[in-house]
């Protein structure tokens, strides 16, 4: 297991917890690369209902964008929520 400056890197797996408090688990988000080499990005909150939106690695002008941020998944979710699809997890790995 390494300590990243955003998060856990468990594995493939990265996790970033918010807590508040020391018992109240507020957010989980996890980033995944699939096989198109975009990212899927999991939201899972306190109630344990998990989101989902696909993050596609090439820009419009095919610029190589790159792994989106924990700050960035956090930011889109808090300003275009309904941009990200509630749905069974499992299906998608």
């Amino acid at each position: 297991m390494t300590i990243r400056e955003e998060g856990l890197i468990v594995k493939d797996q990265v996790l970033l917890c918010y807590l508040k408090g020391k018992r109240c688990l507020l957010m989980i988000v996890k980033i995944l690369k699939d096989s198109s080499n975009s990212f899927l990005c999991t939201i899972q909150n306190k109630n344990g209902d998990k989101y989902v939106k696909k993050w596609f690695s090439k820009h419009e002008n095919n610029e190589e964008l790159g792994r989106p941020t924990f700050k960035e998944v956090e930011k889109d979710w808090k300003e275009n929520r309904e941009s990200f699809v509630y749905s069974n997890i499992k299906a998608l790995y």
